[in-house]
């Protein structure tokens, strides 16, 4: 179990809440949505911990092969079924995301876990049904318009840290933030997103599972929440942070 510091000054995290065309493929190792990246259709993410504007560039899924080990955070332990990140950068200071994943406050990442319930988010179902058309490696589809915002879970709670990207180079320049409510999808759902192949035609059993990055250790990184466990708490205050068991019903 992790600390956490409630900061007062962490205000709601605001995304846009206008949708854009994208493109959803299966390149071997993932399943991408990426952005389309104009100034006329961009997403934007903004406040929350962030202090610049972060333009929406994709949106990757993680899910393990069964159970809850499909993420690539824990809360108090425990993983979920799958997770998507949203990944932005920093359009202030940087003009497109190569150049700002190695460079300071270049990259926020939105960290949504994904459990099975009895009901569906919407939007990530019109994603799963299209992932039906991605089942093997370099197949793709375009997606007429996909709101970002109706991805995320409905709260303004959220938990945040400074960290790394979780794929090669793994560069420390990411603010992450990890909504603190799941979002809803059918066992139908994950089954689908769990019969994807990381291989073409000719090998339909090698399957695209257990692609989440192994949990890492915290590293005395301060993690920050907007919560406010018990009125009057001050920023001096060390807080446990544990699971809300109803969500995992």
């Amino acid at each position: 179990m992790e600390l956490l510091l409630f900061d007062p000054s962490l205000g709601e995290l605001e995304v846009d809440e206008s949708g854009t065309p994208g493109l959803l493929m299966n390149n071997g190792n993932e399943v991408i949505l990426k952005i389309n990246d104009t100034t006329t259709e961009s997403i934007y993410v903004t406040s929350g911990p962030l202090s610049y504007k972060y333009r929406i560039q994709y949106v990757k899924f993680h899910f393990g092969s069964e159970g809850l080990d499909g993420g690539e955070h824990q809360i108090g332990g425990l993983t979920f079924p799958a997770e998507l990140q949203i990944m932005a950068y920093n359009c202030d200071l940087y003009d497109n995301f190569t150049q700002a994943e190695k460079s300071p406050h270049g990259i926020a990442g939105i960290a949504v876990f994904v459990q099975v319930g009895t009901s569906e988010n919407e939007e990530f179902d019109v994603l799963a049904h299209s992932m039906s058309k991605v089942r093997f490696q370099g197949q793709f589809v375009s997606l007429n318009k996909v709101k970002m915002k109706w991805l995320l879970p409905n709260t303004t709670q959220f938990i945040t840290y400074e960290g790394s990207l979780t794929q090669p180079g793994c560069y420390e320049t990411v603010t992450w933030v990890i909504m603190n409510r799941p979002i809803y999808v059918s066992q139908r759902q994950i089954e689908l997103i769990k019969s994807l192949n990381k291989g073409g035609f000719e090998n339909s059993q090698m399957l695209l599972e257990r692609n989440s990055r192994p949990i890492r250790p915290v590293n005395h990184r301060v993690i920050r929440t907007n919560i406010n466990f018990r009125r009057g708490c001050s920023m001096s205050r060390n807080i446990s942070f544990e699971v809300n068991s109803r969500y995992l019903d």
